[in-house]
């Protein structure tokens, strides 16, 4: 937990230097991973959370990336504060609104965390439905072999495609109606982000703490009870069957990826090195 230059910098004393450590990993993440410690390991992970506490406290601020993570920190540390990442991906916004293709996107780690084998027994049933639409999974990792052959296994070649990473994410966000989030937690979500840039609504579990942080239920998107697959089957249903609730998603889901843009973000950090120069 925190590599050893979070250790180290804080045990500079009496130096008349300002401390701060940004932390990018969701505590959702080491909740999950406790669930499967037993023993001597789940012993050693508690002395080491403990100790990663102890050193939080003795940064100016420590920095997290969503508001429900500052409240799940701040139950151990009073220093805690939210700086989100702000926009990394640039497009070109003209026409984003304009009608897409039968198309739902997904980009992530192939990895068992990003629960990916949900979306595709999800799909099986959308197509059950809507056979003429389709879901791409853009990523690599351990678990690309078995979600192929999930995909195999169900008849589903030809509406669930799983393709590498690439450069042209641009027209791939473009080309798509929606973004999907199955994830068991998430930081913020830069995926997320740039999705909402391209004018996508999203719907998402509503994990700890990454897509709460970034869509708004029902305006700009849908957040779904974790692992309620029912639920976000139908939150789909409902964007397939409803071009004009698409359209209006995605227009507020442009405008409140405007929030993050880099500028306004670099306001935040400004401002905080300002106000602890000041309060020195």
């Amino acid at each position: 937990m925190g590599g050893a230059e979070f250790y180290i910098l804080n045990s500079i004393q009496d130096d008349g230097s300002i401390k701060l450590a940004e932390y990018h990993v969701t505590i959702g993440a080491f909740e999950s991973i406790n669930e499967y410690l037993k023993g001597f390991q789940k012993l050693k992970a508690k002395i080491s959370f403990q100790k990663f506490i102890k050193n939080i406290r003795k940064y100016n601020k420590f920095i997290v990336l969503t508001k429900g993570d500052e409240n799940e920190w701040s139950r151990f540390s009073k220093n805690v504060i939210t700086i989100p990442n702000p926009q990394t991906f640039k497009i070109n916004q003209k026409g984003l609104t304009l009608p897409r293709e039968k198309l739902a996107v997904a980009v992530g780690r192939f990895e068992p965390e990003k629960q990916l084998d949900q979306l595709i027994l999800i799909w099986k049933r959308v197509v059950d439905k809507y056979p003429d639409w389709k879901l791409i999974l853009k990523g690599s990792g351990s678990q690309r072999d078995y979600y192929q052959k999930l995909i195999d296994d169900n008849n589903l070649k030809s509406n669930v495609l799983l393709e590498q990473p690439g450069v042209e994410m641009d027209a791939f966000y473009r080309n798509a109606s929606m973004y999907l989030m199955a994830s068991k937690f998430e930081g913020f979500s830069l995926v997320i982000l740039e999705a909402m840039q391209s004018g996508l609504p999203v719907v998402a579990y509503n994990c700890k703490y990454g897509p709460s942080e970034l869509i708004s239920d029902e305006e700009n998107g849908f957040l779904v009870p974790l692992n309620h697959s029912e639920d976000f089957l139908g939150k789909i249903f409902k964007l397939i069957e409803d071009e004009e609730l698409r359209r209006t998603m995605s227009v507020k889901a442009i405008e409140n990826a405007k929030k993050y843009e880099i500028e306004k973000v670099m306001d935040i950090w400004k401002n905080l090195f300002e106000k602890l120069h000041n309060d020195k």
